[in-house]
């Protein structure tokens, strides 16, 4: 499953039932897990960045407290203003510096282009917009799905 959802989430694609239901029971096992007051420490030793051009953006504040959560070090990130401008051999060699020094990368209110691009050349996952509301995931997921339990699965699936 985690190369199919891995791909699935970079390219914004719905998952079929069958990932979804596996999704949705891990994020139930986390969730019992941390209601029984039990460490999940599953992404200890991940380091991820949140590349967010707003100081207090919801989204990335969920996606950081998911990873945090599980034991990831989450650094929020500025975008680079060559991400923002488009300039070829700064962008490509803002993407290795990256790929370097994190495990993957959130990526919240970029324009679609800049995270496609990233995605190409970075190395790690690239996530986009992955605990926004209307990220197609989220549209999936059932009423009664905890979005940050989900996100925590999620990160588990394409991380651990």
């Amino acid at each position: 499953m985690k190369l199919s959802l891995t791909h699935k989430l970079l390219a914004q694609m719905p998952l079929s039932t069958d990932e979804l239901q596996v999704l949705l029971g891990s994020a139930e096992a986390l969730r019992r897990a941390a209601a029984a007051g039990i460490e999940q420490p599953l992404l200890r030793g991940k380091n991820i960045a949140v590349l967010c051009n707003q100081a207090d953006c919801a989204a990335a504040e969920a996606f950081t407290r998911a990873a945090t959560r599980l034991g990831a070090r989450v650094a929020r990130i500025s975008p680079d203003t060559a991400l923002q401008r488009g300039e070829a051999d700064a962008e490509r060699d803002t993407a290795r510096l990256l790929g370097r020094l994190y495990d993957a990368v959130e990526c919240d209110e970029l324009p679609d282009e800049v995270v496609h691009r990233l995605q190409r050349s970075i190395g790690v996952p690239v996530y986009n917009g992955l605990a926004r509301r209307d990220h197609p995931l989220q549209r999936q997921l059932p009423a009664e799905a905890d979005p940050d339990y989900v996100l925590q699965a999620l990160l588990v699936a394409t991380l651990a």
